[in-house]
């Protein structure tokens, strides 16, 4: 796990090496072929489960990561949550500094990165009932609103055997959100995420 080590220390976020080395497994385990990031900021949850993918990758199989995010100060702001050195940074380097590494590591044909909020993002992926998403990963907005918003929105695109992962459930907010959608298993609890599945598929 070298490769996941080496990447937390050269790119930006807060992704634990635990949750990291998790996400990675666990694309490893479930094979998902579509993966749905909301909330990328400099990708340090995303590139585990591209790593994972190239480790399944064959010629008769397609897997595609999605990174959504608005990189935006005002979005970010919405949220309360801008440290000063991001601030000082801004989003536009953040998004480049990480588009960078895509190019270097040679992603560019696995993930997509789309500068988008959740909503708008939802009223234009997907759409077609046969193109749906096998892993859901919601580290956007963690107020009670935005993360109903989320789940409301991105729920009925996954396929029945989807895996959700949910950052800072920990926090009241989102805990209070996640809570109102019964449906919602949940099959791992850690510190600060967890994962669910659809309770009856």
């Amino acid at each position: 796990m070298k490769r996941i080590k080496d990447m937390l220390a050269s790119t930006r976020g807060w992704c634990p090496y635990s949750k990291a080395k998790r996400l990675y497994e666990l694309v490893l385990e479930n094979k998902p072929h579509r993966i749905v990031e909301i909330g990328v900021y400099g990708g340090q949850s995303l590139f585990p489960m591209a790593y994972a993918c190239r480790e399944l990758d064959n010629p008769l199989e397609i897997f595609e990561i999605y990174g959504i995010d608005p990189w935006s100060m005002e979005e970010a702001e919405k949220q309360g949550s801008v440290d000063d050195n991001t601030r000082n940074l801004g989003f536009d380097k953040i998004f480049s500094d990480l588009y960078s590494k895509i190019l270097q590591d040679k992603f560019d044909d696995l993930i997509t990165l789309v500068k988008a909020t959740s909503e708008e993002a939802a009223g234009v992926l997907f759409d077609d009932p046969d193109t749906t998403i096998d892993f859901l990963h919601i580290d956007g907005r963690h107020d009670t609103p935005a993360v109903v918003q989320d789940l409301t929105l991105w729920l009925p695109k996954l396929t029945k055997q989807a895996i959700i992962v949910i950052d800072d459930y920990n926090w009241g907010s989102v805990k209070t959100g996640v809570d109102q959608f019964p449906q919602l298993k949940l099959v791992e609890l850690h510190p600060t995420w967890a994962i669910f599945r659809v309770e009856g598929e």
